[in-house]
């Protein structure tokens, strides 16, 4: 029998930091009753959830002996179990989604549609300041089934205290600050399902600390918020007021710092709308306008690519779980030379609020994604990702991997 045993080290709520010697991650964070100022929990690992080839859960306080739960809900993509550890009740949610194999997959036929696309936002490009927009919905007769899901992302409720966690790609996760922890994640017999290997250069992977509550990272433990419709947004921006000189010259910025609002300025947006009572999916393309500027910052001459360099598709929209794949490759329609804002990722969404998104990116320039309630002016970060030099989109700089969860 395969058995999957994650286990959990519960930390202090405003810190969040695991360094681990095995290919799947795991960070958690604790917060006490509502009531009360959340309680940090005892140093090392806590409670293991032990996941069975069978689809059981069984649960177990650091090495002890394992209790079985009983499984309350059966919904596919978010299954809960219930029952009794240590004389306190146990629930213990699991977020299942696309196993990494096959986001894989997606990368891999995103990149080879990536010039065509490309191609088709300069082609499409229009003269002027004036964004181009595009919408288009997904009705059932459009979705393609949904093959086998892994776990993503789970939460843990005992007595009080609740511990959240997402098993990370290994390529994808960095140290920011904090200190050293104790190896929390581990398997009983071979890899963890869909697991990939270690940091070469460190043989260790990495998760960011965290230092504030307010969910801004998405990872911080928050109640997710219920919705007949759930919105992600994924956003690419320069920070800067322009751009350091090209050898087409200097353009316009979106001069601003990552931010969940939902109307902010962009190069370019996909926003998807989940709609749980039809089960229909909405989604919307936006390339803002390209403004190239002379030596005083005045706009000289102004053209927006088109969005056709967008490519939503592949949509599978279900009663509490949702996911599509977007391949994003927009060109500067000023500058012949310059690659493209180019990204390839799935989107998925659970009835409950939370979010995932997975895949690659190329690292230019800023880019962000949040998740909204049905009218939310401001959502909950699923990631951010500043930019590296622009060199990077005429020059191959690499991909950097996302698979980035709220909560």
């Amino acid at each position: 029998m395969e058995v999957f045993e994650v286990k959990m080290r519960a930390l202090t709520p405003f810190a969040l930091v695991s360094v681990l010697a095995v290919p799947s991650v795991v960070g958690l964070s604790v917060q006490g009753p509502a009531s009360s100022a959340p309680k940090a929990a005892a140093a090392g690992c806590q409670w293991q959830v032990i996941e069975h080839a069978d689809g059981s859960v069984s649960v177990a306080r650091g090495n002890g002996k394992a209790t079985r739960l009983e499984q309350k809900s059966t919904d596919r993509a978010r299954p809960t179990f219930v029952g009794e550890a240590d004389t306190q009740p146990v629930s213990v949610t699991l977020w299942k989604g696309t196993p990494r194999a096959e986001v894989d997959a997606v990368v891999e036929a995103g990149a080879a549609q990536q010039d065509e696309l490309l191609a088709a936002s300069l082609a499409g490009a229009k003269e002027g300041a004036t964004d181009h927009r595009a919408s288009q919905t997904f009705t059932t007769d459009d979705n393609v089934p949904v093959g086998p899901l892994e776990t993503v992302a789970y939460r843990v409720e005992v007595g009080e205290s609740v511990e959240t966690g997402t098993p990370e790609r290994a390529s994808q996760v960095k140290m920011n600050r904090g200190r050293v922890a104790k190896d929390c994640v581990r398997t009983a017999s071979g890899a963890p399902r869909g697991a990939t290997t270690i940091d070469s250069a460190t043989g260790r992977v990495v998760i960011a600390s965290v230092d504030d509550n307010d969910g801004e990272n998405g990872l911080v433990a928050k109640p997710t918020y219920p919705s007949t419709t759930t919105v992600v947004r994924y956003r690419t921006f320069i920070p800067a007021a322009k751009t350091p000189p090209t050898p087409c010259g200097t353009f316009s910025g979106d001069n601003r710092t990552f931010s969940s609002h939902y109307d902010r300025r962009n190069r370019t947006r996909a926003s998807i709308f989940f709609n749980w009572p039809t089960r229909t999916m909405d989604a919307t393309r936006r390339v803002g306008a390209t403004k190239k500027l002379n030596s005083s910052g005045a706009v000289i001459e102004s053209k927006t690519a088109s969005v056709a360099g967008i490519n939503i598709h592949t949509p599978t929209m279900g009663g509490t779980f949702g996911r599509v794949s977007i391949t994003h490759s927009v060109g500067n329609p000023l500058c012949s030379v310059a690659g493209a804002i180019a990204y390839n990722v799935v989107v998925e969404a659970w009835s409950d609020g939370s979010a995932r998104i997975a895949g690659t990116r190329v690292e230019v320039p800023n880019h962000e994604a949040y998740v909204y309630p049905t009218s939310g002016t401001y959502g909950k970060t699923i990631f951010t990702r500043s930019s590296n030099s622009f060199i990077c989109l005429s020059v191959n700089c690499g991909q950097e991997s996302l698979w980035e969860t709220y909560p």
